[in-house]
């Protein structure tokens, strides 16, 4: 009965382990980043690496007093051999919607689209870009929590709402920390647009590597932990069955 009670809390345990270790990595990373020059306004949508997003949809307002919009362009991330991205532009609405679907599990993250607007001057609100998660899922079709950063001009709304209609509210984002918003290598145009220093874009793969260490570390002190309690649950069974056989050969006596 002791050992049996041992396998079961520590089955137990190995479960609720898996369940953290899941509910922690079930976040789709998107960044929105924006770069001023001038009175042109660039917002470049990015995926965090490691984000695990293999199927999302999302939908860009911006305020009509405020932006005017210019052109996009893809980066990296859309352009992939095993990635589809489709974007659908309404400029009487002023929103554009973006579909991405990719079939690689490991995908990495990268610049999904830039987008150029004119700054007019004329808004007065703190959010003139409205973000809203519409759908965001992994490969296995499981939703993932949206983890939003980026600037501080960016509102995330809910599924299905722009920033233009009556009673939208946007809510904070999470600032990114670096910019690593600098255009995708691949997009001439907006880096005509962007005077930021190479070193920015440096800091920003920086940033993803010490999330992966971070990741790696959570990892290991898991496994650590596993392992520990698979060796005190060996011990307790090892010190059970001593006794038990101690017993036996008392009564034997």
């Amino acid at each position: 009965m002791t050992r049996f009670k041992i396998k079961r809390g520590l089955v137990i345990l190995l479960l609720l382990l898996l369940y953290t270790t899941n509910v922690n990595a079930a976040e789709g990373g998107l960044v929105v980043n924006r770069v001023d020059n001038d009175d042109i306004v660039t917002y470049i949508v990015s995926l965090e690496s490691g984000c695990g997003v293999q199927a999302a949809n999302y939908t860009l307002s911006y305020k009509e007093d405020a932006l005017e919009y210019l052109d996009q362009q893809e980066g990296s991330a859309a352009s992939a051999d095993n990635a589809m991205f489709v974007t659908n532009l309404n400029l009487d609405n002023k929103w554009l919607k973006l579909g991405y679907i990719s079939t690689d599990p490991n995908q990495e993250g990268g610049v999904l689209l830039t987008i150029r607007f004119k700054n007019t001057d004329a808004g007065t609100e703190k959010h003139v870009l409205g973000l809203a998660v519409d759908e965001m899922k992994d490969g296995n079709g499981n939703d993932l929590s949206p983890n939003i950063s980026g600037d501080t001009s960016v509102g995330l709304l809910p599924a299905g709402v722009t920033i233009n209609d009556a009673g939208a509210a946007p809510q904070e984002i999470r600032i990114a920390v670096t910019e690593n918003s600098e255009p995708d290598k691949s997009s001439e145009a907006a880096e005509d647009q962007n005077d930021q220093p190479r070193s920015q874009a440096l800091n920003g793969d920086m940033d993803h590597q010490k999330t992966d260490m971070t990741l790696s570390l959570q990892s290991i002190m898991i496994l650590c932990v596993i392992l520990a309690v698979l060796a005190l649950a060996l011990i307790l069974v090892l010190v059970v069955k001593k006794k038990r056989d101690e017993g036996s050969e008392d009564c034997d006596q």
